[in-house]
Parts: C-alpha cells; structure tokens; sequence
C-alpha cells in the first residue's frame, strides 16, 4: 500500500481550537494508513478472498468428465482448492499459475474415478509431474496435491484409500476353499464353468495386480477338464486341458491391470466332455489333513 501524506493539509498548528484537533485528526489518519494491518480490519468484514495475497480459491465445479481435460489457471491464487464434481475423465494439465510456488489441491468428488496423466504433452497448460512417474487413478474421495516451479506442476502430496496403496506384493484379497470341488456334468465350457474358489468384491486402483491359484492335487480322472482365472464372470485365461489321471499340484499365476472399479476374481472348472471327474482336493489343513486350495489377489 503506497504511504499517505497528509501534511499538505496541516493548518499551522495554534491558530485556533479547531485547527488543532484537525491537525490531530490528520496526524492520526496518516498514522493510521501507514500501519495498517489486521487490528484495522473490522470483524466479519466483506473482503473478497481474490484480494488478499496467499489466500485460498475454492472452486467446486471443476469438471474431469472428457480425456485429456485442460483445467485453467488457479490465476493470483496462491494455495487453491479444487473439488471435481464430475469425474471418469482423465486430467492433462492445469494452467500455469501468476506465482511459482503457488499450489493447487484436487479432490474427487466425483463418485467416479479419474485418471492423472504424467507427462502428458499436446495440452494447453502445464504439464504434471506424478511422484511414480506413471498415471495415477484417483479414487473417489482422494485428494492430490501439486506445486509449480515455472514449467510443471509437481506432485507434493496424495491421499488415497488403504485399498488402492501399497507397493508390490501387497495382498489385495485371498480366499480358500477347505472341501473338494468336482465338475458337473452341466459344466462343459466357459460359460457354465463351476466356481472352484471365488474372491471378495475389492475396490482395485487400476494398478497391475497377480492373480495365483494353488491346489495340492488336481485330480482329472478320465477325461481332460480345464480350469480358468476370471474377473467379474469373463474368463482373463484358460489352464488346460489336462491330460488325465495326472493327480499333481496345480499353480496358475497371471497378471491383470482391472480398472479402478469394485472387481472379483474367481477360479472355475469345467469338462468339454460333459462328465464328472475332475476334482480340485483341498482340507482344512494340520496333522493328516489335506492343505486349503486358495485364490490369492497381490499388488505386481
């Protein structure tokens, strides 16, 4: 704020009562102008936030419903706070704030999912910088947090759910079975394979994950069943046929990437032949008991 001089004003002091308590008055105001800070500011007063230097811009309508979104500048705010209120788009850039050092703070409110580029290039703003150097999916209710340095908007912070963290070999889900399974007769295909060992519903943050499957014998009895790894009823592979009568340990491992989305991954059998014999052993495990089969979900 530029000083205030009153002193042009000034009457010469003594040459009368009123004169003097101008001169008073005057003193005071230019005292007062030029220290000015928050003891002067009345409470409650109406001063727009885009006024005061380093206060935040809260905006609630920003939209990551498209691919590739460009979102505008934060402008001269220097700590802003975004709520996505649409989401399952993907966000490229931001535009380039009036400070370096100014940060923006992004939340998805969404209900839906929204994918961070890394270094996306082709938009109209700023680039992002991820901490993973990959895409990132933020989860509904998820907040991440950049700052700019003068050419790119560097990631400084994230919080996301329990669920979708945790660095590889993170286990996601697991599930056993402690009985045995047999094929049907009405099991001949993918579409009418019987469930052998089935997860739980896991919110999944659409990070590569492994899929394994054990079982200490796998008995094939007269014909060749198959068994497959499915996500959400759709088969991701099949395993087999297998030759008959082998009676072995089975160990199947694959990898999916799922969308950032509630998954559930299964295994089933099934016999093209249309006959009961193969058999996945499991137990309860311990002293003379056959070991659990299990299906185990793990971050890659």
């Amino acid at each position: 704020m530029p000083t205030v001089d009153f002193t042009p004003y000034y009457q010469p002091q003594g040459s009368t009562s009123d004169g003097t308590k101008y001169d008073n008055f005057l003193a005071l105001a230019q005292s007062t102008f030029n220290a000015l800070d928050n003891n002067n500011i009345a409470t409650n007063a109406a001063v727009a936030a885009s006024k005061l230097a380093g206060i935040a811009t809260v905006i609630t309508t920003v939209n990551l419903g498209s691919a590739n979104t460009d979102l505008a500048s934060p402008g001269s705010a220097r700590h802003a706070f975004w709520t996505a209120s649409v989401g399952a788009g993907t966000l490229r850039t931001i535009g380039a704030p009036t400070e370096n050092g100014s940060r923006v703070a992004l939340r998805n409110g969404s209900g839906s999912s929204i994918t961070l580029k890394h270094q996306l290039a082709g938009g109209t703003g700023a680039q992002l910088f991820l901490r993973t150097a990959a895409d990132v999916t933020l989860l509904d209710k998820e907040i991440v947090e950049f700052a700019y340095d003068g050419t790119t908007w560097y990631e400084v912070g994230r919080d996301q759910a329990v669920t979708a963290s945790g660095g590889p070999g993170t286990q996601l889900d697991y599930a056993q079975i402690t009985a045995d399974v047999s094929v049907g007769v009405g099991n001949t295909s993918e579409g009418t394979a019987l469930a052998v060992v089935t997860g739980a519903l896991v919110a999944y943050d659409g990070t590569k994950n492994k899929i394994e499957f054990f079982c200490h014998r796998f008995d094939n009895g007269t014909h060749q069943p198959s068994l497959g790894i499915f996500k959400d009823g759709t088969a991701l592979a099949d395993f087999g046929p297998y030759s008959s009568g082998s009676g072995l340990p089975v160990k199947l491992e694959i990898f999916d990437t799922p969308t950032a989305a509630n998954h559930t991954y299964a295994v089933k059998m099934w016999d093209t032949g249309g006959i009961t014999g193969g058999v996945v052993k499991a137990g309860p495990g311990g002293a003379g008991a056959s070991a659990p089969a299990f299906l185990r979900v793990t971050k890659a």
